[in-house]
């Protein structure tokens, strides 16, 4: 049944909820080696967003050079406006 939900749903849960409510998903963690498929989706749906093309259609290569390019920007990758 319902034991234990209340303790998650008072807890751990609502924190995350206050976390999301306060910094948005940017803080999110996201472990890239067991989140691959995930990680890629994101870049890709942040570089369709930009008009630079699909990170998903990209080779190793080209990732590898979006990315240190766009590690060594002092500007944030997406306007704050986005988020």
């Amino acid at each position: 049944g319902s034991v234990g939900l209340s303790t998650i749903a008072d807890g751990r849960l609502k924190d995350l909820i206050r976390q999301v409510s306060c910094f948005g998903l940017c803080l999110l963690p996201l472990d890239v080696r067991q989140e691959s498929t995930r990680h890629a989706e994101a870049l890709d749906a942040i570089t369709r967003y930009l008009g630079v093309g699909s990170y998903m259609q990209w080779d190793e290569e080209t990732r590898i050079a979006w990315l240190t390019k766009e590690l060594n920007e002092k500007r944030p990758l997406l306007p704050r406006d986005v988020a």
